[in-house]
């Protein structure tokens, strides 16, 4: 029978940010009569399901059932099984057999990550694929639809492995590694690619898994690689496979002068030498290897490439950005030049599009020909370049990975940080005109043949602050 509540048939709430918000509760924010007891309510914070026994406006309590009282603590939801225990073994041609299935409401998930994971141990003789393929098969009050595969898993190795996919909640039109954040039901299924009749492979489990928040919510919310609990819009954590569209590419090699560039995704090769293509930026988002990582690659061989990766943005009064970053190297034309570097950067317009070394500011991590990382805090004011390295932060290896850049009323201030959270002050600008360009400079800087290049991007995020709240 339908209720009162925003949503039918469950009569779940939308999620709240922690449970002084449950709605009707003295400080929640919501106050609305059509609370009843039963409805349900996720509590971000928590990591908890509640049921309302008392639905008065100002003093509703609800309860967590896994603790059987009020407030908060519990038993979260951590995993939802789609079967294992399940032995395969490869016909002629090879069948796609279903291992189980179960509903999942992607809206319980909040903040945490969401992950299909699954264990698999192949014959010893097996020389092909198996794969474990999750689908969504519809919503869980039915009617079935289509199965639409989400993901894919594969093992290739002979004996026991694991292999996990990360997924995303979208709330609408889902695509690769997404599920929807309503109630569906999901099948996990199992299948070789040919290769020889009677191969055996044991599904050990397949299951959706949400980290257990002992492990994440409490662990996490006080490290600077955490994502912040209320982020901007235009944060990027960089964990989707699809590269924003509002991300675009600028060769600004000569300065005045910048050039619409052209994005190859998924391309990143270290060992590929051979990519000598101006005008290129090659971009992994979110790699396998490193989940809610872009990785970058500027073409190797070619000096001074400046590469701009950057989106419009207007500036408010006060903003804090700040950029998570790395650097990788592969010396393999020029064995002693070998200078890259990617900034955190603002920049004019010119045209629409991004024009560095003209009026900008620009937070570095430079790899020097020494083995060292060391920062760089420029600007450009009429084309008229400062520079302030920091000498006496110069480190081996990545010791600095975190770059900022303050925006105090007029005055632009830059940052460095460490892998442990230590910050040192690079100095500050004033006197440039107006900034509508916000994003990365990635560059092979030597008048000689470069290496092989990589960096890469964690995140960007966005405070509208006066405070450094790091």
């Amino acid at each position: 029978m339908a209720t009162k509540s925003p949503r039918q048939h469950h009569s779940q709430w939308p999620n709240v940010s922690a449970s002084s918000q449950l709605p009707n509760t003295s400080i929640a924010a919501i106050q609305d009569s059509a609370l009843e007891v039963g409805d349900t309510c996720y509590s971000i914070a928590e990591a908890v399901l509640y049921v309302c026994t008392d639905a008065t406006l100002g003093s509703a309590v609800w309860v967590d059932p896994a603790a059987g009282g009020a407030g908060g603590g519990g038993a979260p939801l951590t995993s939802v099984s789609l079967g294992g225990w399940y032995t395969y073994t490869q016909g002629s041609p090879p069948v796609e057999e279903v291992l189980g299935n179960d509903s999942f409401d992607g809206a319980l998930v909040g903040t945490l990550p969401l992950v299909f994971k699954a264990s698999v141990t192949n014959s010893w003789t097996f020389t092909g694929t198996t794969r474990v393929r999750l689908y969504d098969v519809g919503p869980a009050a039915g009617p079935p639809t289509a199965p639409r595969q989400v993901c894919e898993l594969t093992f290739t190795a002979n004996g026991p492995g694991s292999a996990e996919q990360a997924l995303t909640v979208v709330s609408a039109t889902p695509g690769a590694n997404q599920v929807l954040n309503t109630d569906r039901m999901y099948e996990a299924t199992v299948i070789q690619d040919a290769s020889t009749v009677g191969d055996v492979a044991f599904v050990g489990s397949a299951v959706l898994e949400i980290p257990s928040p002992a492990t994440v919510l409490e662990t996490v919310k006080s490290e600077l690689w955490a994502p912040p609990e209320t982020p901007n819009a235009l944060d990027d954590e960089f964990d989707s496979d699809v590269l924003d569209p509002a991300w675009i590419l600028t060769n600004c090699n000569v300065p005045g002068t910048p050039v619409a560039g052209t994005l190859s995704l998924n391309t990143v090769d270290v060992y590929d030498v051979a990519f000598t293509t101006a005008g290129v930026l090659r971009v992994n988002p979110n790699p396998v290897t490193r989940r809610s990582w872009a990785l970058a690659q500027s073409a190797a061989g070619i000096a001074n490439t400046i590469s701009v990766l950057s989106k419009p943005i207007t500036l408010p009064t006060n903003m804090l950005i700040v950029a998570r970053a790395r650097l990788s190297e592969r010396v393999t034309i020029s064995p002693v030049n070998n200078d890259c570097g990617i900034a955190l950067a603002l920049f004019a317009d010119n045209g629409g599009l991004p024009d560095r070394a003209i009026n900008g500011v620009e937070c570095f991590l430079n790899e020097q020909d020494a083995g060292t990382v060391q920062a760089d805090f420029s600007s450009w004011i009429g084309g008229v370049p400062t520079s302030t390295p920091s000498a006496n932060v110069t480190d081996q290896g990545q010791a600095l990975q975190y770059v900022a850049i303050h925006k105090i009323g007029s005055v632009y201030h830059g940052w460095v940080g460490t892998a442990v959270g230590n910050w040192i002050y690079m100095g500050e600008v004033t006197g440039l005109p107006t900034l509508s360009h916000v994003g990365f400079v990635i560059m092979n800087e030597t008048t000689n043949l470069p290496g092989v290049n990589v960096v890469g991007i964690d995140f960007i995020r966005f405070y509208e602050t006066a405070n450094f709240l790091f």
